[in-house]
Protein backbone atom coordinates (compact mmCIF):
# COMPACT_ATOMS: atom_id res chain seq x y z
CA UNK A 1 0.00 0.00 0.00
CA UNK A 2 2.84 2.39 0.84
CA UNK A 3 4.35 1.83 -2.61
CA UNK A 4 1.05 2.77 -4.29
CA UNK A 5 0.76 5.97 -2.25
CA UNK A 6 4.34 6.94 -3.07
CA UNK A 7 3.82 6.14 -6.78
CA UNK A 8 0.65 8.24 -6.98
CA UNK A 9 2.27 11.13 -5.11
CA UNK A 10 5.29 10.96 -7.41
CA UNK A 11 3.11 10.89 -10.52
CA UNK A 12 1.20 13.94 -9.33
CA UNK A 13 4.42 15.75 -8.48
CA UNK A 14 5.86 15.38 -12.00
CA UNK A 15 2.53 16.16 -13.69
CA UNK A 16 1.92 12.67 -15.04
CA UNK A 17 -1.64 12.53 -13.77
CA UNK A 18 -2.50 15.83 -15.47
CA UNK A 19 -0.96 14.65 -18.77
CA UNK A 20 -2.82 11.34 -18.50
CA UNK A 21 -6.12 13.12 -17.87
CA UNK A 22 -5.70 15.38 -20.89
CA UNK A 23 -4.51 12.49 -23.03
CA UNK A 24 -7.61 10.48 -22.22
CA UNK A 25 -9.89 13.50 -22.65
CA UNK A 26 -8.43 14.16 -26.11
CA UNK A 27 -9.08 10.61 -27.23
CA UNK A 28 -12.48 10.16 -25.58
CA UNK A 29 -14.02 13.64 -25.75
CA UNK A 30 -17.32 14.31 -24.09
CA UNK A 31 -20.05 16.54 -25.41
CA UNK A 32 -21.37 19.70 -23.82
CA UNK A 33 -24.76 21.28 -24.22
CA UNK A 34 -23.89 23.91 -26.82
CA UNK A 35 -22.11 23.81 -30.18
CA UNK A 36 -20.10 26.87 -29.13
CA UNK A 37 -18.71 25.15 -26.03
CA UNK A 38 -17.86 22.02 -28.04
CA UNK A 39 -16.06 24.07 -30.70
CA UNK A 40 -14.11 25.97 -28.05
CA UNK A 41 -13.16 22.73 -26.32
CA UNK A 42 -12.08 21.18 -29.62
CA UNK A 43 -9.77 24.13 -30.26
CA UNK A 44 -8.38 24.02 -26.71
CA UNK A 45 -7.62 20.32 -27.17
CA UNK A 46 -6.07 21.03 -30.58
CA UNK A 47 -3.92 23.75 -29.04
CA UNK A 48 -2.62 21.26 -26.48
CA UNK A 49 -1.68 18.80 -29.25
CA UNK A 50 0.03 21.53 -31.27
CA UNK A 51 1.93 22.80 -28.23
CA UNK A 52 3.29 19.29 -27.66
CA UNK A 53 4.25 18.80 -31.32
CA UNK A 54 5.38 22.29 -32.31
CA UNK A 55 5.17 25.11 -29.76
CA UNK A 56 2.84 26.94 -27.39
CA UNK A 57 0.75 29.83 -28.63
CA UNK A 58 2.53 33.03 -27.63
CA UNK A 59 0.98 35.71 -25.46
CA UNK A 60 -1.02 38.06 -27.66
CA UNK A 61 -0.92 35.69 -30.64
CA UNK A 62 -4.36 35.18 -32.15
CA UNK A 63 -5.53 31.65 -32.90
CA UNK A 64 -5.40 32.41 -36.64
CA UNK A 65 -1.86 33.83 -36.45
CA UNK A 66 -0.77 30.80 -34.40
CA UNK A 67 -2.09 28.33 -36.97
CA UNK A 68 -0.59 30.35 -39.84
CA UNK A 69 2.81 30.38 -38.12
CA UNK A 70 2.66 26.59 -37.79
CA UNK A 71 1.72 26.14 -41.45
CA UNK A 72 5.36 26.61 -42.48
CA UNK A 73 6.35 23.86 -40.06
CA UNK A 74 4.12 21.35 -41.84
CA UNK A 75 1.10 21.41 -39.56
CA UNK A 76 -1.79 19.23 -40.71
CA UNK A 77 -4.20 21.23 -42.89
CA UNK A 78 -7.17 19.92 -40.90
CA UNK A 79 -6.23 22.21 -38.04
CA UNK A 80 -7.23 25.25 -40.09
CA UNK A 81 -10.78 23.93 -40.46
CA UNK A 82 -10.97 23.48 -36.69
CA UNK A 83 -9.58 27.00 -36.27
CA UNK A 84 -12.27 28.44 -38.54
CA UNK A 85 -15.03 26.70 -36.60
CA UNK A 86 -13.51 27.98 -33.35
CA UNK A 87 -13.38 31.56 -34.64
CA UNK A 88 -17.03 31.50 -35.69
CA UNK A 89 -18.02 29.98 -32.35
CA UNK A 90 -15.98 32.30 -30.16
CA UNK A 91 -16.43 35.58 -32.00
CA UNK A 92 -19.74 35.30 -33.86
CA UNK A 93 -21.53 32.44 -32.07
CA UNK A 94 -22.64 31.11 -35.46
CA UNK A 95 -21.42 27.52 -35.33
CA UNK A 96 -23.84 24.66 -35.95
CA UNK A 97 -24.03 21.41 -34.00
CA UNK A 98 -22.70 19.49 -37.04
CA UNK A 99 -19.72 21.85 -37.46
CA UNK A 100 -18.86 21.56 -33.77
CA UNK A 101 -19.16 17.77 -33.91
CA UNK A 102 -16.92 17.63 -36.98
CA UNK A 103 -14.31 19.81 -35.23
CA UNK A 104 -14.39 17.44 -32.24
CA UNK A 105 -14.04 14.38 -34.52
CA UNK A 106 -11.14 15.98 -36.38
CA UNK A 107 -9.26 16.76 -33.18
CA UNK A 108 -9.93 13.24 -31.92
CA UNK A 109 -8.52 11.76 -35.15
CA UNK A 110 -5.43 13.95 -34.90
CA UNK A 111 -4.93 12.89 -31.28
CA UNK A 112 -5.36 9.20 -32.12
CA UNK A 113 -2.99 9.47 -35.09
CA UNK A 114 -0.35 10.91 -32.79
CA UNK A 115 -0.48 7.68 -30.77
CA UNK A 116 -0.86 4.84 -33.31
CA UNK A 117 -0.94 2.10 -30.68
CA UNK A 118 -3.85 3.69 -28.84
CA UNK A 119 -5.51 4.72 -32.11
CA UNK A 120 -5.46 1.07 -33.18
CA UNK A 121 -7.31 0.11 -30.01
CA UNK A 122 -10.10 2.53 -30.91
CA UNK A 123 -10.35 1.35 -34.51
CA UNK A 124 -9.04 4.58 -36.00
Amino acid sequence: MFVVVVAVAGARHVGATDRAYHGIRLRLPGRSHTPRADAERAFADLERILANRYRDRRAGETPRAYLEALRSRGVDERVHAVGEVYERAAYADTVTREEANEARRTVRRIALESTPLIGGLFGE
